[in-house]
């Protein structure tokens, strides 16, 4: 399964941790990057990704029944597919106004990161009468996000100023005390400086994905 953009960037926003690794852009950081990269690309690679639940939502944004969505979702087979994406499409169902919303192309953002360029996109967008959101998901059982890795998600994605409100719905799938649980958080969709130290480690941690070997989509 090809890696997309989103797996790359979330791969190293799992990794920024300067409380935990020290300052990025140093080489003892850099061989702890090289590390966990050659750990990755030595799995097997992924046999599913969420595509066909944001597809899902798109879908269910232009009119099909729920039932029809939570009967497709459910019809998957990957190792532990079904539920995850079962239970992540029922809690966005809890906060998303699916009935009373309409689907909205995705705001792309292309971004520096050193030498290398990201473009990093919401997986699914929707109006209503507050506004325009943004809804990008973190999928993973673990780890669960820091409020740094929250924040330099959001801060990523952010744009400028439009002219109707715009907001980031932004969701995560980890495990908290032994359970995983859906969390939704909103933030306004407004420019918001990157992190420097954030910038610098994704910098290098592109940098060693050149070398990388391309393995898919992992999750669990």
């Amino acid at each position: 399964m090809p890696q997309k953009p989103k797996t790359d960037f979330l791969r190293g926003v799992r990794e920024f941790n300067p409380s935990a690794y020290g300052t990025p852009g140093t080489a003892k950081e850099a061989a702890r990057l090289k590390a966990k990269v050659d750990d990755y690309d030595a799995q097997s690679g992924g046999t599913w990704n969420y595509d066909s639940l944001f597809s899902t939502c798109i879908s269910y944004l232009k009119g099909i029944p729920r039932e029809q969505a939570e009967k497709f979702l459910a019809s998957h087979e990957g190792p532990g597919e079904a539920n995850a994406k079962l239970s992540i499409f029922k809690a966005l169902c809890k906060s998303i106004p699916f009935d009373h919303a309409q689907y909205v192309e995705d705001s792309r953002k292309t971004i520096s990161f050193g030498e290398r360029q990201a473009t990093i996109a919401p997986d699914f967008s929707y109006k209503t009468d507050e506004g325009v959101f943004c809804v990008f998901v973190y999928p993973y059982k673990q780890p669960a996000l820091k409020q740094n890795q929250r924040m330099a998600i959001v801060s990523t994605l952010a744009s400028p100023p439009h002219t109707e409100p715009h907001f980031l719905q932004l969701v995560e799938y980890s495990q908290v005390s032994g359970q995983r649980r859906v969390k939704i958080e909103k933030f306004e969709f407004a420019y918001r400086r990157t992190d420097e130290d954030f910038l610098l480690h994704m910098s290098g941690f592109y940098e060693i994905l050149d070398n990388s070997s391309g393995t898919g989509d992992l999750f669990s």
